[in-house]
């Protein structure tokens, strides 16, 4: 069974969340690869993707 979970994409330099999206998926490791396996070649370079229930809570 899919869930919904949030995704944030992280800088890899400061750690800071750049932004945060919903991803289905049966759990959030696949989640976050989903999310990565979106991401073009230059963006993976600056960021990465992580996943969990949490609510979504996002501040830019």
């Amino acid at each position: 069974m899919k869930k919904y979970f949030t995704v944030y994409y992280v800088d890899k330099h400061t750690g800071e969340v750049v932004n945060a999206d919903i991803v289905t998926a049966r759990t959030a490791s696949d989640a976050a690869i989903i999310a990565e396996l979106s991401m073009n070649e230059e963006d993976l370079k600056h960021y990465s993707c992580c996943a969990g229930t949490a609510p979504f809570y996002f501040n830019k």
